[in-house]
């Protein structure tokens, strides 16, 4: 009786595991495929072989916008819970927001809450910023070997960033298994520059910043963020206005909702083509001190982001108006308009880069 307890236990693990297996390759074989946007982060594991650890926007409740079922809603871990996605531009996938009911004629990747987070020492109110959640795709073998080449391509924290786009197998029930994975065309590197840089050790002398490519740039400017075409083809990017492609992005915020409060580029503005060639890059200076990059709240007006009392993070967003790129056709022979959409590394108001 004892051995046959022992073969109907390693029978149910052994079907356990050919069920697993068998889910996974009836969702990549018979679901859509889409990309979302990711970042790779500790490439190697010596016991298990190469993998890459992904992580997305969406891990991190509080970095994506929430429509709970109540407003009392306070997420525990091992809830489920569904991120929504919509397309805005390109053929990269974003998350629109998170949901603890099942969304009705909506594409979704269904997931679960890992940690939950507590009461803030701030008004006892319940911190969304420690929550985290996962949805199966955070991780993905790689080919022996390969591991520190994408970490390598992926770019050394606090330089040049290339985005790694992941290709997902994603079923009608939210069921999403990795398949393949590619690099972004663009990468972005952001510079918190110091209050003050000089030339010389002399007080009479006046400052003198630098830009990204050594050039003397302005003594107001606050950072700056390079963006470089890393592909091996001309691309075009359209950024109307005073640099109205580029836009602060407050994430991580906790309980807090904090917004652009910038005017300049909320009208349709007609596009401005900037090419790129291989290799080359094109330098937005930024001032925080100019309101064309304040932020707000709901309860408090327009402010500097360094003037604020709070721990938030920001993030530079490249985003080319579709407006403008619907209204107006391109010419043809003309290199291709990147419609995708890039982001910086986070930033304090502080200058520290997450």
């Amino acid at each position: 009786m004892r051995k046959l307890w022992i073969v109907l236990a390693i029978f149910a693990q052994v079907a356990v595991l050919a069920s697993m297996v068998y889910g996974r390759e009836s969702v990549v074989l018979g679901a859509d495929r889409i990309y979302l946007r990711t970042a790779p982060i500790d490439p190697r594991d010596p016991f298990r072989g190469d993998y890459v650890r992904l992580r997305y926007p969406m891990n991190n409740v509080s970095n994506v916008p929430m429509q709970w079922s109540s407003t009392k809603y306070e997420p525990k871990r091992g809830d489920r819970i569904y991120a929504v996605l919509h397309k805005p531009s390109g053929d990269v996938h974003e998350v629109k927001y998170l949901t603890n009911e099942l969304p009705e004629n909506e594409r979704f990747i269904r997931g679960r809450i890992n940690t939950r987070g507590g009461l803030s020492g701030i008004n006892n109110q319940f911190n969304l910023a420690r929550t985290s959640a996962k949805f199966g795709i955070e991780q993905m073998f790689v080919q022996q070997g390969s591991g520190i080449e994408i970490e390598n391509k992926q770019g050394v924290r606090g330089g040049l960033q290339i985005p790694m786009e992941v290709e997902v197998a994603l079923s009608d029930k939210g069921v999403a298994v990795l398949t393949d994975y590619r690099w972004g065309a663009l990468a972005m590197e952001l510079v918190f520059l110091p209050a003050q840089l000089t030339n010389s050790n002399s007080s009479a002398e006046q400052a003198v910043r630098y830009d990204v490519n050594g050039r003397v740039i302005a003594t107001d400017t606050t950072l700056t963020v390079e963006v470089k075409n890393v592909s091996n083809e001309a691309l075009v990017l359209n950024n109307p206005g005073a640099d109205c492609g580029f836009s602060i992005v407050p994430t991580n915020v906790g309980n807090t909702t904090l917004r652009s409060s910038n005017q300049l580029c909320s009208e349709t503005l007609a596009r401005h083509l900037i090419t790129l060639a291989p290799s080359q890059s094109y330098v937005l200076h930024v001032n925080l001190a100019d309101p064309r990059w304040f932020v707000e709240t709901d309860s408090e007006a327009a402010a500097d982001i360094r003037t604020l009392d709070n721990r938030g993070l920001y993030r530079i967003v490249y985003s080319p108006p579709l407006a403008a790129i619907e209204t107006e056709s391109q010419n043809s022979g003309e290199p291709e308009l990147w419609t995708g959409r890039l982001e910086s590394r986070a930033f304090s108001g502080q200058g520290r880069i997450d």
